[in-house]
């Protein structure tokens, strides 16, 4: 009875952010919009840094909203299929990698083996993959730090993605748990998260066949998921 009633409310609050993200995402929308416009007509920089503050914190409450979405749907067997589209995934990962490049406080590389990879993946999905690996990996990294994205085409068939950083890194007794939802470190500091994040990573990946290779990391050295 314990165990039912812990799982119903676990539903119940499930249900609650679910109703709550759907309620933001018109308002936010009507928020990140006009910003967008303004921002290629600012003149005055500090006009423009301003809006550039407004937009990236726009942004990422628009990534957390969607984070939700997308777990909630995952736990309903809603998002178990994938819409499969021919990707050349090169610059498809570079376009969302350039995303991040805007913050100039931390040095970013691109590496591939390949000029163009084909690759019959869900768009949506590998976005969510990519955009979370990167927005972790930002995060953790303090200025002056570096934050890289390789891909890897083996003649095999076999890609391997790999987002690595110089941040802080990940305690070793942490590490079996990050894949796990809703698992947030103790010794994250005050880094916010929602603890579903990876989890998406992981969940999305396996869909598509594949698997994390694993993770490397040396506290207040940096990290390595692949």
């Amino acid at each position: 009875m314990e165990k039912e009633k812990i799982l119903e409310q676990s539903r119940q609050k499930m249900a609650f952010f679910t109703n709550l993200s759907n309620e933001l995402k018109t308002p936010l929308s009507r928020i990140i919009a006009p910003v967008s416009q303004l921002l290629p007509a600012a003149e005055e920089v500090h006009e423009k840094q301003t809006l550039e503050e407004v937009q990236r914190n726009a942004m990422k409450i628009n990534s957390l909203i969607h984070q939700v979405l997308n777990f909630n749907r995952i736990e309903d067997n809603k998002d178990s299929l994938l819409i499969l589209s021919r990707i050349e995934l090169v610059s498809f990962s570079r376009s969302l990698f350039s995303v991040y490049e805007e913050n100039k406080q931390i040095t970013f590389h691109f590496e591939t083996n390949k000029a163009k990879i084909y690759a019959d993946m869900d768009a949506i999905k590998l976005g969510v993959i990519l955009d979370n690996l990167l927005s972790n990996a930002v995060k953790f990294t303090p200025d002056g730090g570096s934050v890289r994205l390789s891909l890897f085409y083996e003649e095999t068939g076999l890609l391997d993605i790999c987002v690595s950083d110089t941040g802080s890194g990940i305690p070793q007794q942490d590490i079996p748990y990050i894949f796990q939802r809703f698992f947030q470190s103790p010794h994250s500091g005050n880094k916010e998260g929602t603890g579903i994040g990876l989890y998406l990573v992981k969940t999305y990946t396996e869909l598509h066949g594949g698997h994390i290779n694993g993770v490397t990391s040396n506290e207040g050295k940096g990290t390595s998921i692949g």
